[in-house]
């Protein structure tokens, strides 16, 4: 939620650069999942077949540094709407 991020003296361009960065890591995640190889080894075609025609989508994304990374940054992330 960018209103969370930005306060009163959040200049309009920088409220853009915020919202920039938020769609380049929600762009760089699926993109990442497409091009880096793994257990999930996907391609364009996978992505578009799953996402088609579901409607609305909420992203999250979340950052650890501890061992624990995926349940630290699951518990970082805000509440599912």
């Amino acid at each position: 939620n960018l209103f969370a991020m930005a306060n009163d003296q959040t200049s309009f361009m920088d409220a853009f650069g915020m919202a920039d960065n938020v769609l380049l890591a929600g762009v760089k995640s699926i993109t990442d999942l497409m091009t880096t190889p793994g257990l999930i080894n996907l391609d364009f075609a996978d992505v578009q077949s799953v996402m088609h025609g579901m409607g609305n989508a909420i992203l999250g994304t979340g950052v650890s540094s501890s061992s624990q990374l995926s349940a630290d940054a699951d518990g970082n992330m805000p509440e599912r709407a």
